[in-house]
């Protein structure tokens, strides 16, 4: 709280804030973006609130206090959530969406979560097939798993199965008798990585 209160009287913005609490001026450019919470601004021992009360931080702490709620790497929503509990400032939204998009770990989290929800809808998928077809569900789990073990991947294109054991999961279909490929580990990383260059290259720049 010390910190909040030196950083406060040192912020030239909080003292202009400070004054027009006082007095009910609120004509300073400066202190614009504060008007539309004004009726609930006030001051107490040199530090500023709003509402319930909340701290109300000077510009200097704002991103400190993002790092704070982020521990853990949650979202955007139980970031804000956390954070609009103990303090606020203008631009708290903007900020908790800027960090977080441009958090590695939680982007990483994001895609690798898309990534399982899509292969659970293919699987739920596969479960309602068998039981509108009256087939036993289990036994059309291991049909469906072998398939996708069998399948190509789109980035790498190569099968799980032939990825994981470097040879290609017999299947109903009939295939010719393969040399196992030694150089297929290779292939398999500078395809994915070629693919991931290409995704990058289509992304549009922020």
């Amino acid at each position: 709280m010390s910190e909040v209160k030196k950083e406060t009287e040192n912020d030239s913005t909080f003292q202009k804030l400070s004054q027009a609490i006082k007095t009910s001026i609120w004509s300073d450019p400066e202190i614009q973006p504060y008007t539309n919470v004004k009726d609930e601004l006030s001051e107490c021992d040199g530090i500023l609130l709003r509402g319930t009360p909340r701290l109300v931080l000077p510009q200097s702490l704002e991103q400190q206090a993002i790092e704070c709620h982020h521990a853990g790497q949650q979202g955007i929503v139980k970031t804000k959530r956390l954070l609009r509990e103990k303090v606020w400032f203008p631009s708290i939204d903007r900020m908790v969406q800027e960090r977080i998009k441009n958090c590695i770990p939680c982007q990483a989290a994001t895609q690798a979560n898309g990534v399982v929800e899509r292969f659970m809808r293919t699987l739920e998928k596969a479960i309602r097939t068998a039981h509108l077809e009256k087939k036993n569900w289990k036994q059309e789990i291991n049909v469906f798993l072998r398939q996708y073990r069998a399948t190509p991947h789109s980035t790498t294109n190569t099968s799980p199965s032939e990825a994981l054991n470097s040879r290609k999961l017999q299947t109903l279909l009939p295939q010719l008798t393969e040399v196992p490929n030694p150089e297929a580990d290779n292939s398999i990383h500078e395809t994915d990585s070629e693919k991931k260059r290409k995704m990058k290259a289509m992304k549009p720049a922020k």
